[in-house]
């Protein structure tokens, strides 16, 4: 176990999981886990973002954090001993002992204003976002933020204020606060918020990395646009020994917003992790919006109906009718 790379493959590999299936788990591109494999650094936008892939791909694969940055902080500072004299070409005259000490010092103190150059120029640039992706559908920056600094943007329709309040336990944990809601995020981890509660997601918060020496956490944040439904299906369903009221069950795949509203009663509105249920008895009509079809599974009974294929907004509703062999339910969607 020579390099970073190496170590992370080789537990990706005893765990028969795939690059993609990686990089679709933990939204870091493909491009950025091969990178970290072959230990090629080249295409990473700068530092912050390297340890904080790696520490979310160490963390994803339950590996060991720490041994990964060093053995990554170890390719930093390993070099290759060349002997003096193939520097100096064949047939040049050596240089006499004496000389090595001073040359020595001499190197290292122009490494050292260089690095102090460099660490004094991004002292005094502060805060900085910029735009990494965006389509039709969403726009991605990547802020770089101290405490109580702001990231204010209008985007797609949404006016977003978000501030960093705090970092917390040794800066793995921010504190921030998005259109006056607060939230606790961990390294890695998101933070998801629909301020209207109509169903779309209008901003996704993710703590990317933290950047130890200067004391700022590296956010990336997703505005989401307004999205409108584009299609529109009916379809039956037959729930067999189902009685009224009928047993209705939520599970979901990853972190989803979702709204249900059941017969005349008030609208819900909540947040499920994976692995989360919440279960609900529907008498004759329910409605739920999520922030993604796709990712919903919802049982009627023990009849699993589908809420949409795509990963889109989804919004669907359920019509209920007892019958003599079960449960008749018309399902209307829009995605």
């Amino acid at each position: 176990m020579d390099t970073v790379g190496e170590y992370l493959r080789n537990i990706r590999l005893s765990k028969g999981i795939s690059i993609d299936e990686v990089a679709r788990l933990t939204n870091i591109s493909r491009r950025y886990i091969e990178g970290i494999e072959n230990n090629d650094f080249s295409e990473f936008p700068g530092e912050a973002y390297i340890r904080g892939f790696i520490k979310s791909y160490a963390l994803f694969l339950e590996a060991d954090v720490e041994l990964a940055i060093s053995l990554y902080e170890k390719s930093l500072i390993e070099e290759k001993e060349i002997p003096i004299n193939a520097l100096l070409g064949k047939g040049e005259k050596t240089l006499p002992s004496w000389l090595f000490p001073k040359l020595i010092v001499i190197t290292l103190g122009a490494i050292g204003i260089v690095a102090i150059s460099i660490w004094a120029i991004y002292a005094l640039l502060g805060n900085s976002e910029k735009i990494v992706s965006q389509d039709e559908t969403k726009v991605v920056y990547i802020a770089s933020l101290s405490e109580n600094q702001v990231f204010q943007k209008s985007a797609g329709g949404k006016n977003i204020y978000l501030k960093l309040l705090e970092l917390k336990d040794k800066g793995t944990i921010a504190v921030i606060s998005v259109n006056n809601k607060t939230y606790e995020i961990g390294v890695s981890q998101s933070a998801l918020a629909d301020f209207d509660l109509d169903g779309q997601m209008d901003v996704k918060v993710k703590f990317a990395s933290l950047n130890e020496m200067r004391n700022k956490s590296t956010l990336e944040i997703t505005i989401f646009k307004e999205i409108k439904y584009k299609t529109e299906k009916e379809e039956s369903i037959t729930v067999h020994g189902g009685t009224i009221p009928l047993d209705m069950t939520i599970a979901v795949q990853n972190t989803v917003w979702v709204e249900v509203t059941i017969d005349d009663s008030q609208p819900i509105a909540f947040y499920l992790n994976k692995g989360d249920l919440k279960a609900f008895k529907i008498k004759s009509k329910v409605i739920i919006k999520s922030s993604s079809g796709k990712a919903v599974k919802l049982y009627l009974g023990n009849v699993e109906v589908s809420l949409g294929d795509t990963h889109d907004v989804s919004y669907v509703e359920l019509n209920l009718r007892p019958t003599m062999s079960g449960v008749y339910v018309q399902k209307r969607i829009l995605q």
